[in-house]
């Protein structure tokens, strides 16, 4: 009992102890807060990928009509399919009139991928409808493809934004023919599509999968099947299934099409902020090192200063163990201190993470989270219990073992020598 008696009166030093409440808070801190904003960037990305890309998608030799249609009966009848959706893409330049920056006309020439879609199926595959704006999936297809004599198109919001162009005019799109020679199609800005991720607001377009089969002088072509699978269904288990499915219904003198997930759809992307995060943790753990240094040359000054206290201690039958858990306990204690106030401190800061950008950028005129460089509209974070647990006890780890030396240390004085000046 007097060991935690003791250990709580040293506690209240307070410069002293503050000192090393300080460091361990700041690792901490530091920590769930970096992992938890870069791992939250993952995570929403992957979603929105996942959102806008759709859950899996096919691949490979779809272009031949009979093949796909094949293809397309064994995927329905697979349970893990629950709507499909076909595409034909390609890559193209949309030539963009509209108003300047200081009002005066514009024209605008951006290199876009040119995504032919059904929007009714698209919407049931994908965030499509939710992302549409100044328009509906219904809409477009009651226009029956086509807006005042022109093939609808619906561009990324950010394309239409600079130059200005309204709903409703007339853009063209300039297709490769040859080398130096385009293809150019006219057709309807019906409206933009914002999907949240810049890269897809900024390059892409949808139009009609009939047009877009014309423009490429492919009728029937397609050269992507989007799927979308059960909620409670994992991506990565219904690809297997479905390729499994697909080989069997297929043959063996068939080649069957790629199944892929939309994480494997842009595999390099994820993984580059995948190992991101683990370079930032190891990183930052070093951190915990400066904060177990200061722990123990707080705890070697307090067993210097307390040398009197303990020769008393062992002098009235204090054991070995139980000053050595005397300066265990004050460890402890700074350790468990210091642990809730900076996960206290990287929640609230991870709350309030979008008003400190834009504090900082109306201060200081420099935007930390551009979305043209992160693809996200807004700064993402995760606060995973299983981080906060993994951060807490690395912390404990590091201030026990500062505190085991003087620890140890004190427990060897011996009671007659401590005693003999006193």
């Amino acid at each position: 009992m007097y060991c935690l008696a003791l250990a709580l009166r040293y506690l209240r030093r307070r410069r002293v102890t503050c000192l090393g409440i300080t460091a361990v808070a700041l690792g901490v801190f530091a920590f769930v807060v970096v992992v938890g904003v870069m791992e939250g960037f993952r995570q929403e990305l992957r979603k929105r990928l996942r959102a806008t890309l759709g859950d899996v998608m096919v691949v490979g030799g779809l272009r031949d009509e009979g093949f796909r249609r094949r293809v397309q009966e064994v995927l329905q009848r697979e349970p893990q399919v629950t709507a499909t959706s076909a595409h034909l893409g390609g890559v193209g330049i949309l030539r963009l009139r509209g108003e300047g920056a200081s009002g005066e006309p514009a024209t605008a020439f951006k290199k876009v991928f040119v995504e032919g879609v059904n929007p009714e199926r698209e919407a049931a595959v994908t965030d499509f409808a939710t992302h549409l704006r100044d328009v509906t999936p219904d809409d477009l297809a009651d226009w029956d493809e086509t807006v005042e004599g022109l093939p609808w198109l619906v561009a990324g919001e950010e394309l239409t934004a600079r130059p200005r162009v309204p709903k409703g005019a007339e853009v063209r799109l300039l297709l490769p023919k040859a080398l130096g020679e385009y293809d150019s199609f006219s057709f309807r800005l019906a409206g933009s599509i914002s999907s949240g991720v810049h890269e897809f607001d900024s390059q892409f377009v949808y139009v009609p999968l009939r047009s877009a089969q014309q423009m490429q002088e492919r009728p029937g072509s397609v050269n992507r099947l989007v799927l979308r699978v059960p909620e409670d269904v994992s991506p990565d288990v219904a690809v297997e299934g479905l390729y499994g499915a697909l080989r069997s219904a297929l043959g063996p003198d068939t080649i069957p099409p790629v199944v892929l997930t939309s994480d494997e759809f842009n595999p390099n992307l994820l993984a580059a902020i995948r190992l991101q995060t683990k370079m930032a943790s190891m990183v930052l753990s070093f951190y915990f090192l400066v904060a177990g240094v200061a722990v123990f040359a707080i705890m070697t000054m307090v067993v210097v200063e307390k040398t009197r206290d303990m020769g008393v201690v062992r002098a009235v039958g204090g054991s070995v163990r139980g000053v050595m858990g005397v300066f265990l306990l004050y460890g402890l204690a700074i350790g468990l201190v210091g642990d809730a106030i900076g996960i206290a401190a990287s929640r609230l800061t991870l709350e309030r993470l979008d008003w400190l950008r834009h504090l900082i950028s109306r201060w200081t005129g420099w935007e930390p989270f551009p979305k043209e460089l992160y693809m996200l509209d807004a700064l993402p974070w995760t606060f995973s219990p299983w981080l906060v647990l993994t951060v807490s006890a690395m912390a404990l780890a590091a201030v026990l073992l500062s505190s085991l030396y003087p620890a140890w240390r004190a427990a060897r004085l011996q009671p007659v020598e401590t005693l003999r000046y006193e």
